[in-house]
Parts: C-alpha cells; sequence; structure tokens
C-alpha cells in the first residue's frame, strides 16, 4: 500500500507576544478572557491536566510558532484546550495532533479556532478519531479559514459523509494545497464529490486517498477530473 507522508517538525519557538501581559513573577499565570467571537475558555483544571500531558506551559504554547503534541495521549476536552490556544495565539503555524484520541467534539473545538485564527498554515489530525461529524465541522471551517494550506486527516473513520463535506469546501477554498485523506473508508460516493471538486479548484497540488475503498467509478471520476485540472501534482491512491 502506498503511504503518504508528511514530516511535521517537534522543535518549540518563541517570540514576544504583545497581545497579553506578561505573566506575574510566581508563574501561576492566568490568561485573558476572551472575546465574545472566540472560544471559551477552558476551566483551571482542564487547563492544568492538559499542560501537565504536555509538559509544557500556557504561556509557552500562546508564544510558539510550532506546537507538536503527536502521541500525547489527548482527549476531546484536551483539544478544546488546544483549541483555546489556537483562538489566542498570533504566531502559530504548525500543529501537530497526530495519534492521539480525539474525536468529534474535540474536532468541532479545533475546527471553531480555525475560524478565528489567521496564522496556523499546518495542521496533522493523522490518527485520530473524528469521524464524519469532526470532517463535517472542519470542512466548514475550511470555507471561511484563509491561510491553511496543509491538512491531515488520515486514519480517522471518515467515510463518503465526511469526504463529501470536505470536497464541498474545497470548491471555495483558494489556499489549501496538501489534503491526506488517507486510511480512512471513503468510497466512490466520496471519492466522486471530491472529484468534483477538483474540477474547480486551482490550488491543491497534492492529495492522500491510498487506504480507502474507492472503487472503480470513484477512480474513473477522479481521472476525468484530472484531465481538466493542471494543478495536481502528487495524486497517492490504491483504487481497486
Amino acid at each position: 500500500m502506498l503511504a503518504f507522508l508528511v514530516h511535521f517538525s517537534s522543535a518549540f519557538s518563541s517570540t514576544p507576544y504583545d497581545f497579553l501581559p506578561p505573566p506575574p513573577k510566581d508563574d501561576r499565570y492566568v490568561p485573558p478572557p476572551l472575546t465574545p467571537k472566540d472560544l471559551l475558555q477552558p476551566s483551571e483544571e482542564a487547563m492544568a491536566k492538559f499542560f501537565s500531558k504536555v509538559d509544557s506551559s500556557f504561556q509557552q504554547a500562546v508564544n510558539a510558532f510550532e506546537l507538536n503534541y503527536y502521541g500525547k495521549d489527548l482527549t476531546n476536552e484536551d483539544a478544546k484546550v488546544v483549541a483555546y490556544v489556537l483562538s489566542v495565539n498570533k504566531v502559530l503555524t504548525t500543529l501537530d495532533l497526530g495519534r492521539n484520541k480525539i474525536g468529534p467534539d474535540g474536532a468541532k473545538a479545533i475546527a471553531n479556532a480555525l475560524l478565528v485564527n489567521g496564522v496556523l498554515t499546518t495542521l496533522n489530525l493523522w490518527g485520530n478519531r473524528i469521524g464524519d461529524e469532526g470532517a463535517k465541522a472542519i470542512g466548514e471551517a475550511l470555507k471561511f479559514n484563509k491561510v491553511l494550506k496543509t491538512l491531515v486527516l488520515a486514519g480517522n473513520n471518515i467515510t463518503d459523509e465526511g469526504a463529501i463535506a470536505i470536497a464541498n469546501a474545497l470548491k471555495g477554498n483558494g489556499v489549501l494545497t496538501i489534503l491526506d485523506l488517507a486510511l480512512n473508508g471513503i468510497g466512490d460516493q466520496g471519492a466522486v464529490a471530491i472529484a468534483e471538486a477538483l474540477k474547480g479548484n486551482r490550488v491543491l497540488n497534492t492529495l492522500g486517498l491510498s487506504g480507502n475503498r474507492i472503487g472503480g467509478q470513484g477512480a474513473v471520476a477522479i481521472a476525468d477530473a484530472l484531465k481538466g485540472n493542471g494543478v495536481l501534482k502528487a495524486l497517492v491512491y490504491d483504487f481497486s
């Protein structure tokens, strides 16, 4: 089986952050309240539990250019903390949440954060449990987000329903260049929807579909779509 791989750096970087006040000397930093357009601030207990898991602090997270939370056993509640960080961080460009236990509710929180975040360019959710409901939430966010360029949703129990939502988002999205939907349960119906999106999309250049359930109908639809698409340069698949 062909594999679609995206490498994520684990390095952390920080920069002066003019939005937040300096933390008190005792390091018991309380983040500022969010404006109504943003996400609700998680409880102190949820924040403490999350940052203990990732061996970091809120201050480090809101100053980071890259956050690597790969394989940290993160749950939906943890994802809500991540979403809060994402909604107030002005410099974060890469977020790796691969190989965790994030489900639909966590994905919805991340999707809401994408609506107010204007800097994140790479999001890895490989190997979670977001399902169709999570995919639909992220698809809705893609309709409005103007900066995300790389999105990895491989291995997330996404079926045709979720694929159709992502495909609908691609029709109007003008920034996403890399999309990985490998190792899901997408069939012909989802593939046909993706093919329709490819006919009008002029930015997506890399698409991963290997390890799904796409048969002849879906394969033909994608092949036909590629005839008029001069942008897609890499298609990773193993259609049956």
